[in-house]
Protein backbone atom coordinates (compact mmCIF):
# COMPACT_ATOMS: atom_id res chain seq x y z
CA UNK A 1 0.00 0.00 0.00
CA UNK A 2 1.30 3.47 -0.80
CA UNK A 3 2.11 5.97 1.89
CA UNK A 4 -1.19 7.78 2.52
CA UNK A 5 -2.42 10.08 5.22
CA UNK A 6 -4.64 9.30 8.21
CA UNK A 7 -8.06 7.72 7.82
CA UNK A 8 -10.79 10.34 8.18
CA UNK A 9 -14.10 9.95 9.94
CA UNK A 10 -16.55 8.77 7.28
CA UNK A 11 -19.53 10.42 8.98
CA UNK A 12 -17.81 13.79 8.90
CA UNK A 13 -17.16 13.35 5.19
CA UNK A 14 -20.77 12.35 4.50
CA UNK A 15 -22.03 15.30 6.53
CA UNK A 16 -20.22 17.55 4.05
CA UNK A 17 -21.88 16.04 0.96
CA UNK A 18 -25.17 17.03 -0.61
CA UNK A 19 -27.76 14.19 -0.62
CA UNK A 20 -27.41 13.45 -4.35
CA UNK A 21 -23.67 12.83 -3.94
CA UNK A 22 -24.22 10.62 -0.88
CA UNK A 23 -26.65 8.55 -2.97
CA UNK A 24 -24.17 8.36 -5.86
CA UNK A 25 -21.41 7.20 -3.52
CA UNK A 26 -23.68 4.55 -1.99
CA UNK A 27 -24.84 3.28 -5.38
CA UNK A 28 -21.26 3.02 -6.62
CA UNK A 29 -20.11 1.20 -3.47
CA UNK A 30 -23.01 -1.25 -3.67
CA UNK A 31 -22.47 -2.02 -7.36
CA UNK A 32 -18.71 -2.47 -6.94
CA UNK A 33 -18.92 -4.28 -3.60
CA UNK A 34 -16.52 -1.85 -1.93
CA UNK A 35 -16.60 0.62 0.94
CA UNK A 36 -14.61 3.73 0.17
CA UNK A 37 -12.10 4.79 2.81
CA UNK A 38 -11.25 8.48 3.05
CA UNK A 39 -7.72 9.63 3.83
CA UNK A 40 -6.40 13.09 4.57
CA UNK A 41 -3.48 14.46 2.55
CA UNK A 42 -1.48 17.70 2.87
CA UNK A 43 -2.84 20.95 1.50
CA UNK A 44 0.23 21.37 -0.72
CA UNK A 45 -0.76 18.54 -3.08
CA UNK A 46 -2.04 19.68 -6.50
CA UNK A 47 -5.49 17.98 -6.40
CA UNK A 48 -8.10 18.57 -3.71
CA UNK A 49 -9.21 14.93 -4.03
CA UNK A 50 -7.81 11.81 -5.70
CA UNK A 51 -9.30 8.30 -6.03
CA UNK A 52 -7.38 5.01 -5.97
CA UNK A 53 -8.09 1.34 -5.87
CA UNK A 54 -5.17 -0.30 -4.08
CA UNK A 55 -4.80 -3.82 -5.49
CA UNK A 56 -2.39 -4.83 -2.71
CA UNK A 57 -4.55 -3.67 0.21
CA UNK A 58 -7.77 -4.46 -1.74
CA UNK A 59 -9.21 -1.09 -0.81
CA UNK A 60 -10.99 1.72 -2.62
CA UNK A 61 -9.98 5.07 -1.20
CA UNK A 62 -10.31 8.76 -1.84
CA UNK A 63 -7.59 11.07 -0.57
CA UNK A 64 -8.74 14.61 0.24
CA UNK A 65 -7.00 17.84 1.09
CA UNK A 66 -8.35 19.92 4.01
CA UNK A 67 -10.01 22.29 1.52
CA UNK A 68 -12.02 19.58 -0.32
CA UNK A 69 -15.50 20.31 -1.66
CA UNK A 70 -18.31 17.83 -2.16
CA UNK A 71 -18.08 18.08 -5.94
CA UNK A 72 -14.42 16.99 -5.72
CA UNK A 73 -15.57 13.78 -4.07
CA UNK A 74 -18.32 13.32 -6.69
CA UNK A 75 -15.63 13.56 -9.36
CA UNK A 76 -13.49 10.87 -7.69
CA UNK A 77 -16.47 8.58 -7.04
CA UNK A 78 -17.15 8.79 -10.77
CA UNK A 79 -13.59 7.66 -11.48
CA UNK A 80 -14.10 4.63 -9.22
CA UNK A 81 -17.40 3.94 -10.96
CA UNK A 82 -15.80 3.98 -14.42
CA UNK A 83 -12.93 1.71 -13.30
CA UNK A 84 -14.67 -0.85 -11.12
CA UNK A 85 -18.15 -1.02 -12.65
CA UNK A 86 -18.00 0.19 -16.24
CA UNK A 87 -14.67 -1.36 -17.26
CA UNK A 88 -12.75 1.77 -18.27
CA UNK A 89 -9.00 1.37 -18.21
CA UNK A 90 -6.21 3.14 -16.37
CA UNK A 91 -2.50 3.56 -16.99
CA UNK A 92 -0.07 1.67 -14.81
CA UNK A 93 3.66 2.45 -14.78
CA UNK A 94 5.95 -0.54 -15.24
CA UNK A 95 8.32 -1.38 -12.37
CA UNK A 96 11.27 0.98 -12.58
CA UNK A 97 9.47 3.48 -14.80
CA UNK A 98 11.09 6.90 -14.97
CA UNK A 99 9.69 9.88 -13.11
CA UNK A 100 9.14 11.42 -16.54
CA UNK A 101 6.83 8.55 -17.49
CA UNK A 102 5.00 8.60 -14.15
CA UNK A 103 4.36 12.34 -14.46
CA UNK A 104 3.23 12.04 -18.05
CA UNK A 105 0.88 9.21 -17.15
CA UNK A 106 -0.93 11.49 -14.68
CA UNK A 107 -1.43 14.20 -17.29
CA UNK A 108 -2.64 11.66 -19.87
CA UNK A 109 -5.18 10.32 -17.37
CA UNK A 110 -6.24 13.88 -16.64
CA UNK A 111 -6.64 14.69 -20.32
CA UNK A 112 -8.64 11.57 -21.27
CA UNK A 113 -10.39 10.13 -18.22
CA UNK A 114 -11.52 13.50 -16.88
CA UNK A 115 -13.29 14.10 -20.18
CA UNK A 116 -15.31 10.93 -19.57
CA UNK A 117 -16.05 11.95 -15.99
CA UNK A 118 -17.14 15.42 -17.07
CA UNK A 119 -19.96 14.07 -19.22
CA UNK A 120 -20.97 11.42 -16.72
CA UNK A 121 -21.25 13.96 -13.91
CA UNK A 122 -23.72 15.85 -16.08
CA UNK A 123 -25.60 12.68 -17.01
CA UNK A 124 -26.10 11.35 -13.46
CA UNK A 125 -28.00 14.48 -12.46
CA UNK A 126 -26.14 15.35 -9.28
CA UNK A 127 -27.15 18.99 -9.48
CA UNK A 128 -23.60 20.19 -10.10
CA UNK A 129 -22.89 23.48 -11.82
CA UNK A 130 -20.82 22.92 -14.94
CA UNK A 131 -18.52 25.89 -14.41
CA UNK A 132 -17.04 25.81 -10.93
CA UNK A 133 -18.11 22.29 -9.90
CA UNK A 134 -17.86 19.94 -12.89
CA UNK A 135 -15.07 22.08 -14.39
CA UNK A 136 -12.75 24.00 -12.08
CA UNK A 137 -13.27 27.73 -12.58
CA UNK A 138 -9.48 28.16 -12.36
CA UNK A 139 -9.21 26.55 -15.81
CA UNK A 140 -10.71 29.61 -17.45
CA UNK A 141 -8.62 32.12 -15.51
CA UNK A 142 -5.46 30.19 -16.38
CA UNK A 143 -6.45 30.20 -20.08
CA UNK A 144 -6.81 33.98 -19.92
CA UNK A 145 -3.48 34.36 -18.10
CA UNK A 146 -1.59 32.10 -20.49
CA UNK A 147 -3.06 33.88 -23.52
CA UNK A 148 -1.86 37.19 -22.09
CA UNK A 149 1.61 35.79 -21.41
CA UNK A 150 1.89 34.46 -24.94
CA UNK A 151 0.74 37.77 -26.38
CA UNK A 152 3.50 39.49 -24.36
CA UNK A 153 6.04 36.79 -25.29
CA UNK A 154 6.52 35.93 -21.61
CA UNK A 155 7.49 32.41 -20.44
CA UNK A 156 4.74 30.02 -19.34
CA UNK A 157 6.62 27.09 -17.87
CA UNK A 158 7.41 26.79 -14.19
CA UNK A 159 8.22 23.06 -14.00
CA UNK A 160 10.50 20.55 -15.69
CA UNK A 161 10.47 20.87 -19.51
CA UNK A 162 8.80 17.55 -20.26
CA UNK A 163 6.23 17.95 -17.47
CA UNK A 164 5.47 21.45 -18.75
CA UNK A 165 5.11 20.12 -22.29
CA UNK A 166 2.60 17.41 -21.31
CA UNK A 167 0.68 19.71 -18.99
CA UNK A 168 0.40 22.40 -21.66
CA UNK A 169 -0.69 19.85 -24.25
CA UNK A 170 -3.41 18.49 -21.95
CA UNK A 171 -4.64 22.04 -21.33
CA UNK A 172 -4.72 22.81 -25.04
CA UNK A 173 -6.68 19.63 -25.81
CA UNK A 174 -9.15 20.40 -23.02
CA UNK A 175 -9.69 23.89 -24.40
CA UNK A 176 -10.63 22.50 -27.80
CA UNK A 177 -12.91 19.81 -26.36
CA UNK A 178 -14.75 22.31 -24.17
CA UNK A 179 -15.56 24.47 -27.17
CA UNK A 180 -16.49 21.47 -29.34
CA UNK A 181 -18.57 19.50 -26.86
CA UNK A 182 -19.66 21.74 -23.99
CA UNK A 183 -19.97 25.21 -25.50
CA UNK A 184 -23.59 25.50 -24.36
CA UNK A 185 -22.46 25.42 -20.72
CA UNK A 186 -19.92 28.25 -21.05
CA UNK A 187 -20.52 31.89 -20.31
CA UNK A 188 -19.38 34.33 -23.04
CA UNK A 189 -16.32 35.48 -21.09
CA UNK A 190 -15.26 31.85 -20.50
CA UNK A 191 -15.60 30.98 -24.18
CA UNK A 192 -13.59 34.10 -25.01
CA UNK A 193 -10.79 33.14 -22.60
CA UNK A 194 -10.54 29.65 -24.11
CA UNK A 195 -10.65 31.03 -27.65
CA UNK A 196 -7.85 33.52 -26.88
CA UNK A 197 -5.74 30.76 -25.38
CA UNK A 198 -6.16 28.63 -28.51
CA UNK A 199 -5.52 31.60 -30.83
CA UNK A 200 -2.24 32.56 -29.17
CA UNK A 201 -1.19 28.91 -28.95
CA UNK A 202 -1.55 28.54 -32.70
CA UNK A 203 0.36 31.74 -33.31
CA UNK A 204 3.21 31.31 -30.83
CA UNK A 205 3.51 27.58 -30.03
CA UNK A 206 3.01 25.71 -33.31
CA UNK A 207 4.77 22.55 -32.12
CA UNK A 208 2.38 22.03 -29.21
CA UNK A 209 -0.58 22.98 -31.38
CA UNK A 210 0.40 20.36 -33.96
CA UNK A 211 0.64 17.71 -31.23
CA UNK A 212 -2.71 18.78 -29.78
CA UNK A 213 -4.29 18.36 -33.21
CA UNK A 214 -3.00 14.77 -33.27
CA UNK A 215 -4.58 14.13 -29.88
CA UNK A 216 -7.87 15.68 -30.98
CA UNK A 217 -7.86 13.40 -34.00
CA UNK A 218 -7.82 10.45 -31.58
CA UNK A 219 -10.84 11.89 -29.77
CA UNK A 220 -12.65 12.28 -33.10
CA UNK A 221 -11.74 8.81 -34.36
CA UNK A 222 -12.73 6.92 -31.22
CA UNK A 223 -15.67 7.19 -28.85
CA UNK A 224 -13.88 8.01 -25.61
CA UNK A 225 -17.11 7.41 -23.69
CA UNK A 226 -16.85 3.66 -24.26
CA UNK A 227 -14.19 1.51 -22.57
CA UNK A 228 -12.75 0.40 -25.91
CA UNK A 229 -12.61 3.90 -27.39
CA UNK A 230 -11.23 5.31 -24.14
CA UNK A 231 -8.47 2.70 -24.20
CA UNK A 232 -7.63 3.53 -27.81
CA UNK A 233 -7.26 7.23 -27.02
CA UNK A 234 -5.15 6.51 -23.93
CA UNK A 235 -2.89 4.12 -25.87
CA UNK A 236 -2.57 6.65 -28.66
CA UNK A 237 -1.38 9.29 -26.22
CA UNK A 238 1.11 6.87 -24.67
CA UNK A 239 2.54 6.24 -28.14
CA UNK A 240 2.52 9.95 -28.97
CA UNK A 241 4.70 10.67 -25.94
CA UNK A 242 6.96 7.67 -26.55
CA UNK A 243 6.05 6.04 -23.23
CA UNK A 244 5.20 2.54 -24.43
CA UNK A 245 8.18 1.01 -22.62
CA UNK A 246 7.20 2.56 -19.28
CA UNK A 247 3.40 2.71 -19.13
CA UNK A 248 0.77 0.05 -19.76
CA UNK A 249 -2.98 0.21 -20.23
CA UNK A 250 -4.77 -1.97 -17.68
CA UNK A 251 -8.32 -2.48 -16.44
CA UNK A 252 -9.75 -3.70 -13.15
CA UNK A 253 -11.15 -7.23 -13.11
CA UNK A 254 -13.25 -8.57 -10.26
CA UNK A 255 -11.78 -11.66 -8.60
CA UNK A 256 -13.68 -14.55 -7.02
CA UNK A 257 -13.36 -13.00 -3.56
CA UNK A 258 -15.03 -9.79 -4.78
CA UNK A 259 -11.84 -7.70 -4.84
CA UNK A 260 -10.16 -6.35 -7.97
CA UNK A 261 -6.87 -6.77 -9.76
CA UNK A 262 -5.36 -4.97 -12.74
CA UNK A 263 -5.22 -7.05 -15.92
CA UNK A 264 -4.50 -6.42 -19.58
CA UNK A 265 -7.71 -5.34 -21.36
CA UNK A 266 -9.10 -7.41 -24.24
CA UNK A 267 -7.90 -6.32 -27.67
Amino acid sequence: MSNVGPVLDRKQILDGLRPSIIDYLGETEAAAGVSVIFHGVPAVLPARALAHYDTDAKQARIEVRPDWCDYDIAHEVCHLNTWLIQGFGTLKPRPGASQRAIGARLWIENCVSDHVVTRQLLDVRLGLRFCGEVIDAAFFSSCAEWALRMAREEPLDTCEPFDAWVFYLARLVWAALLLERHAEHLRPEQSEAVERFRYWSRNTRPKETEQADKVLKLFRNYDVHTPKGHGAVMSGLVDLHGLGEDVRLRRFERLEDGTFDLVEPPR
